[in-house]
């Protein structure tokens, strides 16, 4: 496990691959970020999906699901507090979302990312 803890996503970019992940621009390296018209955006080599099981997604489930239904954006007017977002990182590691506050301009998750 590289981090598990609290993570907040508004519209800077954030790198799930720093401990803890931060703030950092796209060309730095930051994968993540909100934007009120489009969502959740994942750039360059990251991809995001919504869990929509009722289980807690595992490492194996949130992988499977970021690889093989990963897209670029997802749209936040369908998420509800306690479901999870699954994020493989421009570095190929695989994190769980589990949003925990619904914000107009940030928004609170309980994070886990594994590491490599």
């Amino acid at each position: 496990m590289q981090y598990q803890g609290p993570f907040v996503l508004d519209s800077y970019y954030k790198d799930l691959d720093l401990v803890p992940p931060a703030r950092r621009s796209l060309t730095a390296g930051g994968e993540l970020w909100y934007g009120r018209y489009k969502g959740f955006n994942a750039d360059e080599d990251a991809s995001i999906a919504v869990w929509n099981e009722r289980s807690v997604p595992t490492y194996e489930d949130c992988r499977h699901v970021a690889t093989a239904a990963g897209i670029e954006t997802v749209d936040t007017h369908d998420l509800e507090e306690g479901q999870t977002v699954c994020v493989l990182t421009d570095e190929g590691r695989i994190a769980r979302l589990k949003l925990v506050n619904k914000g107009f301009d940030e928004w609170g998750f309980d994070a886990t990312v594994w590491d490599n």
